[in-house]
């Protein structure tokens, strides 16, 4: 028995008898008919079997063994072992595990980042930001939803001064530090972003790159025509330059790992270099008589382990459960780009609302002090009315806002589902659930509807159906009707796509997910307009909610706060 080199055909073999075959096909070996050897041309394979190398090659392949033992161990590792200072920004903090993907990351090239969902992918590509000050000129391409939350992160978590600014279909290139581009906008802006080598390249919910005959994807990963180009005339396409590039997913392999293909390829493509042998061997691709079928799954466990060993760092929820806070709530607001026109009414008649609020609260102080009693109850009556109209106009602009706000919402839940896991998504208005379920609908995600337009039996269904069936990926509701008495710990994942008046309803709805029977971290995610008057609430709120909270946890009490709803219509928006 005996591995050697291959240097005219750039492999490593493996000489050995039929009986001692299990040894290079435990290495991920393949079988040559031809020369009667086995062969491969990962050197990680060849590191497996290094001790029938001879001393020379054992020396070799012992090196790339230890690498790739410590890339493994990175992979997984929670906690920080070097004494590395991570620059941050006063009053915010890494947890333990977050440094250390901080820290394994700056030493690499290329990474696919491919923790869970709510493990902070952000704030830790971030960090590497801030670590390395040779990280000058940044590309960020994400969904269009996420552009705005990206550039509210960077101001939040960058320590360095560096300008931001965030293309749209419309704009202009901007030379800044760092750009921000959504998918489906790259090849109006090809040009600028293949004329220079970037610093670094970020890629968020890279599996909007699984189709690697997407013209997003080739905008991007670049694209080598077939063989017979010279008949179908096709152009090559250059791949975007970066010297360091950070992939970001919660789900490495959406539906079959096939679908990993063009990203490994681009991120390390010495390591993964051969489509055939990386569709044979993971893909269990077979000739179904109408060509190769490449979607079905094979040795998992090794492709994970040679992802990890290669380029992939890797935490699940479950293991960072312990520094993860038991609720976690994220406002990710839109660009209103397409909804400027509401949100500028939006705010002109809470202008309005406040104005007249504040001139009724002077007429109360004047009443005081004079004795006009039937004139003063004459203007506050007037005010209470003009009150009244301003009311319904702000809650009818908030309306507009939610309904234009839905192709928004569901692209955020589609990327969301990606991930497998279940999502509890609450709104306001019944439009706006029927405008999500009929979008669910259409791409064939099953769900259930919670409002006070079923029977008690039906909403009951709904729960249980729900709670107990792995099919059902979406448990749709009211925020006030949903709110009080049922359970919905399948999930640990909320979407508001809407805001309630009210404080305490929109407690009240977290809290059917974030009760007994929940065990794992609960991510709560408000999704609202840029400047729109849901954003303001939503960031009130939830600094309301943590303060409540933080005040129960100093009184070492278990039960979650409930803010008493306001009855008077005119104290809302003041006491939020």
């Amino acid at each position: 028995m005996e591995l050697v080199r291959n240097n005219l055909k750039n492999r490593f073999e493996f000489i050995c008898k039929f009986e001692e075959r299990n040894i290079p096909k435990s290495a991920s070996f393949r079988w040559d008919s031809e020369s009667k050897r086995w062969w491969t041309e990962d050197k990680n394979n060849a590191s497996k079997i290094l001790n029938y190398a001879n001393d020379i090659l054992k020396n070799e392949l012992s090196k790339i063994d230890e690498k790739s033992k410590r890339l493994l161990e990175e992979s997984h590792a929670l906690f920080l072992k070097e004494d590395i200072d991570i620059p941050i920004n006063e009053g915010l903090s890494y947890l333990q595990f977050q440094k250390a993907a901080i820290i394994s990351m700056s030493k690499r090239n290329n990474i696919l980042l491919a923790c869970q969902m709510g493990t902070g992918k952000t704030i830790q590509t971030i960090g590497v930001i801030n670590l390395d000050q040779t990280l000058n000129n940044i590309l960020i391409i994400c969904p269009a939803s996420l552009k705005l939350n990206w550039k509210k992160e960077l101001q939040k978590w960058l320590t360095r001064d560096l300008s931001i600014s965030i293309l749209n279909s419309k704009d202009e290139f901007q030379n800044t530090n760092i750009v921000i581009i959504n998918y489906d906008i790259t090849k109006k802006f090809f040009s600028e972003l293949h004329l220079k080598e970037w610093d670094l390249l970020i890629c968020d919910e890279v599996h909007y790159m699984k189709n690697p005959n997407t013209q997003r994807t080739k905008n991007i990963v670049g694209y080598v025509p077939k063989k017979r180009r010279f008949i179908t005339k096709e152009i090559g396409i250059e791949p975007i330059k970066a010297k360091k590039k950070i992939f970001l997913t919660g789900t490495p392999i959406v539906n079959k790992p096939v679908e990993l293909w063009p990203i490994v390829n681009y991120l390390d493509p010495e390591t993964w270099k051969s489509y055939g042998y990386f569709t044979s061997r993971y893909c269990a691709a077979h000739h179904d008589g109408w060509g190769w079928n490449v979607s079905g799954a094979s040795h998992l466990d090794e492709l994970q382990e040679k992802l990890r060993t290669s380029i992939m760092i890797r935490r699940l929820k479950k293991d960072v459960l312990k520094e993860l806070p038991a609720k976690r709530r994220q406002i990710i607001e839109i660009s209103s780009n397409g909804s400027a026109n509401i949100v500028k009414k939006e705010k002109a008649s809470l202008q309005k609302y406040e104005n007249l609020c504040e001139e009724l609260e002077a007429k109360i102080e004047l009443a005081k002090v004079t004795e006009f009693d039937e004139e003063y109850l004459q203007i506050v009556d007037q005010l209470n009315k003009d009150i009244e109209v301003s009311f319904s106009e702000i809650s009818k602009l908030r309306h507009q806002t939610a309904i234009a706000k839905i192709p928004y919402v569901m692209e955020h839940v589609l990327n969301f589902l990606e991930t497998g896991e279940k999502l509890v998504i609450f709104c306001h208005h019944h439009d706006v659930v029927d405008g999500i379920s009929d979008s669910l609908t259409k791409n064939k995600i099953q769900h259930v509807i919670y409002t006070g337009r079923e029977s008690r039996e039906d909403r009951d269904l709904a729960v249980t159906k729900f709670q107990n069936e792995s099919s059902i990926q979406v448990f749709l509701a009211s925020i006030q009707v949903a709110g009080v008495g049922i359970t919905l710990t399948a999930a640990s994942n909320v979407i508001f796509a809407e805001l309630d008046w009210v404080p305490g309803n929109i407690t009240q709805a977290e809290d059917r997910v974030h009760r007994i029977g929940q065990e794992d971290s609960v991510l709560i995610q408000h999704l609202v307009l840029e400047d729109s008057l849901d954003a303001n609430m939503a960031h009130k709120l939830i600094r309301k909610q943590e303060v409540i909270e933080k005040a129960l946890d100093n009184l070492h009490e278990i039960k979650m706060p409930i803010i008493p709803e306001i009855n008077k219509k005119n104290d809302i928006i003041l006491q939020i």
